[in-house]
């Protein structure tokens, strides 16, 4: 049978237990059932003889368990003092208002890890809760869990009671009973109300969003339009075309017979709206596909 290792006691200068690369980090034995780290000539930690934690606070040794602030403080607890540089990942626990805090050097401040519901060496996480009705973009074809396309479908209004509150029939009723419709964005744009800016011209002339309601409201409609564009044609002696602007363009043309003062070369005009926009079938801005899904 090996014989259990032994140590020196050590000192808060020369550790009984050290490291090579690290010779002022280790345990020593400063008496009898006292196990303490030292750090760099300084006492941080140590476990006492019942076994308790125990940091070295204000040129004293504190349990852990004990560094607390009475309850009902409007300002919260008072936390012990810490140097940044060595108390990172600190540990603080309020026994009196069951709070567990986590000093953060980078931040200088304590973090309440309680409400966060995380392991106390992690950061805190944002716990905030996604409001039912809450539509957002999604690069994928499948939503994900808690989420429908916003696609028009209907809808039970059981299953789906949380959301049903909140849309109603707003987007449509439904079969008029058991369900209620979705919005419908595909192939949409999305546009601001225009709320009485006076942004958009046609905002009194918008279309029913489903449930009847129209004009600047939120959940119309409106059909793809073109700014009007514009163009002049001049006219010369001999009522001859001679140029064109805008969306005018005037070119030579070959005439079957010749015009009055025997020229056979007569100008044509012509209107091409490409000469001063891009076109298509529809009106559009760049644009990529995305899905917008909403919170159910």
């Amino acid at each position: 049978m090996l014989a259990p290792l032994t140590f020196v006691d050590g000192s808060i200068t020369e550790p009984g237990i050290g490291f090579t690369n690290e010779p002022g980090l280790g345990f020593y034995r400063p008496s009898a059932g006292n196990l303490t780290v030292a750090a760099g000539g300084e006492n941080t930690t140590r476990f006492n003889t019942t076994n308790q934690l125990e940091v070295w606070r204000e040129g004293e040794w504190k349990v852990v368990s004990d560094i607390t602030q009475a309850a009902g403080s409007s300002s919260g607890p008072t936390f012990p003092t810490v140097d940044p540089a060595k108390d990172d990942g600190l540990q603080f626990f309020n026994t009196t208002l069951e709070r567990q805090y986590v000093y953060d050097a980078v931040a200088e401040a304590w973090i309440d890890t309680t409400s966060a519901g995380v392991d106390p060496e992690l950061p805190p996480v944002n716990t905030s809760p996604v409001v039912t009705g809450s539509v957002t973009m999604w690069p994928v074809e499948t939503p994900p869990a808690d989420y429908l396309l916003c696609d028009g479908s209907a809808q039970n209004r059981t299953t789906f009671a949380d959301l049903f509150a909140v849309l109603g029939v707003i987007y449509g009723d439904g079969d008029g009973s058991t369900t209620f419709n979705l919005p419908d964005y595909r192939g949409r744009f999305m546009r601001g109300t225009d709320d009485g800016a006076g942004d958009d011209p046609d905002a009194a002339s918008r279309a029913d969003r489903g449930d009847g309601v129209t004009g600047d409201n939120v959940g119309t409609r409106q059909n793809f339009a073109l700014q009007n564009i514009t163009g002049s044609l001049n006219v010369g002696s001999g009522s001859r075309l001679t140029s064109g602007s805008g969306a005018f363009s005037v070119s030579n043309a070959t005439s079957s017979g010749a015009a009055t003062g025997g020229n056979s070369g007569e100008l044509a005009a012509s209107f091409n709206a490409s000469n001063v926009v891009e076109t298509s079938t529809e009106t559009r801005p760049r644009n990529i596909y995305i899905n917008y899904i909403i919170k159910t």
